[in-house]
């Protein structure tokens, strides 16, 4: 293929790689010469001064001047190209171009690492690099605006340009993000470095207080909201830290202050939480709408109470024809070890009980809050160890736009996003390190807020505060 003639960009970076190339060369090559040639005249004007030499040879007193000063313009020549190839290897090598960026890439795309997107005759895709950022010697964040128009697009994906870019500078690239255009003619590639840490480290529930109501904070460079992508599904085995998310995810709601004044009491912004292990919410059990322990009964009625208020919102803003979020504070109900919920309702021995409180009732209220409950501003929370069908069933899961698979196996990555993480498979993810997605951005590595603090009676604090 005539790189040249498809894509003139191409050559421009390359001309410009070589230029640089040679200019490097010459200037360490000029100043490997000088600093020699200052070394031996150096060593001459010793030999030259000795009293015998000038008692014999007369002329040299003459010469020695000029000696001294050539030898010294030799040595500040010699430093000065030293320098100047430092500065341009650091300029040029450690802190590529965005024409280097494009030639690198361009040139993968010719040497077979992009094999599954290109094709023998196509030409070569146009190349922006419309974003970089980067400290002196590490690439932080990276944005590439690529045309599609002359690739395979249905090979196109995040593991295609994984492939270009890795080891182009440094080996801990890695492909954050890519959307392309409605019509598939381009795509724009988010590229971070994947040793950056983007982890909230919190001394208080005051560093994880939200900008606006309805919205909390995944890491320092993700936020979800309530009114873009409602509910939340959690997976994750035991310690992989599931539950200082959901203590940061209810600090985050309990900071926001209720200000419904006007609204019935049954209709203001609640907290309903659910947890059936009944170890890490222990002291909560005076908490109102807050079930701790595993009593079936106790369990059912609670989400059934959520039920109600979310009908109470619903049934008000129909008569008013209003928005929620004119009215109300957002209210959440939070559902910890879900699988365990399930399990509880087959220990109910009485006939009577067990036709009103049971596994198939209450998946089918579960079913009616998460798809009509965000239209009032409830959403709900979900937390469990493995999302498959037989603890979680599909109609329900499918309704959750928020995601998030702490430490996953490839099992967990595929029950939550299905086949758009599938890259994400091979990472090894360490405790408080996840996948988060929702509806508008595709799954990409996190790490959840990390509290260097007791946490416990601070919660509890703002609980009280919420319901004063």
């Amino acid at each position: 293929m005539d790189v040249q003639r498809y894509n003139p960009e191409f050559k421009t970076g390359e001309r410009r790689q070589t230029l640089v190339r040679r200019a490097v060369d010459l200037s360490i090559l000029t100043g490997a010469i000088t600093m020699l040639v200052a070394f031996l005249l150096r060593k001459g004007t010793v030999y030259i001064s000795q009293p015998t030499v000038q008692t014999q040879y007369p002329l040299v007193n003459q010469l020695l001047p000029i000696i001294k000063k050539t030898t010294s313009i030799l040595q500040l020549t010699s430093e000065a190209c030293l320098l100047v190839s430092v500065l341009l290897i650091l300029v040029f090598w450690f802190i590529p171009s965005r024409f280097s960026l494009k030639q690198k890439i361009n040139s993968r795309l010719l040497d077979g690492n992009a094999s599954s997107i290109m094709r023998s005759g196509m030409k070569l895709p146009t190349i922006k690099i419309s974003h970089v950022k980067r400290s002196l010697f590490v690439i932080k964040e990276l944005q590439i605006d690529m045309s599609l128009t002359s690739l395979d697009v249905e090979r196109f994906d995040r593991m295609a340009i994984g492939r270009l870019i890795t080891g182009l500078w440094f080996r801990n690239l890695s492909v954050v993000d890519m959307t392309t255009s409605v019509d598939q003619t381009t795509a724009t590639i988010k590229i971070e470095n994947a040793h950056t840490d983007w982890q909230i480290k919190a001394t208080s529930f005051a560093d994880l207080q939200p900008k606006k109501r309805g919205e909390f904070s995944i890491d320092k460079r993700t936020t979800a909201d309530w009114l873009v992508s409602p509910h939340m599904l959690i997976s994750g085995k035991t310690r992989s830290g599931k539950t200082m998310f959901l203590v940061h995810l209810l600090a985050s709601h309990l900071h926001v202050t209720r200000k419904e004044q006007d609204v019935p009491d049954e209709m203001k912004s609640v907290v309903s939480m659910i947890d059936p292990k009944g170890q890490d919410f222990a002291r909560f059990k005076q908490v109102p709408n807050m079930v701790v322990g595993l009593d079936p009964i106790a369990i059912f009625e609670q989400v059934e109470a959520f039920e109600k208020h979310m009908t109470a919102r619903m049934e008000y803003l129909g008569d008013t024809g209003q928005r929620w979020q004119d009215v109300f504070e957002p209210s959440i109900l939070v559902l910890d070890e879900y699988a365990s919920i399930g399990v509880a309702f087959g220990t109910i021995t009485n006939k009577d009980l067990a036709k009103r409180y049971n596994t198939k009732e209450f998946n089918a209220m579960m079913l009616r809050l998460i798809s009509r409950a965000a239209s009032s501003g409830c959403f709900i929370i979900v937390s469990i160890v493995q999302p498959d069908s037989t603890l979680l069933p599909t109609n329900v899961r499918a309704q959750f736009l928020n995601r998030l698979a702490m430490r996953p196996d490839a099992e967990s990555i595929g029950f939550m996003f299905d086949n758009d993480a599938k890259e994400l498979a091979t990472q090894q993810f360490t405790v408080g390190q996840g996948i988060y997605g929702d509806v508008l951005t595709r799954p990409k590595v996190i790490k959840t807020p990390y509290l260097d603090f007791e946490w416990q009676a601070p919660l509890l604090e703002l609980f009280n505060e919420f319901y004063k």
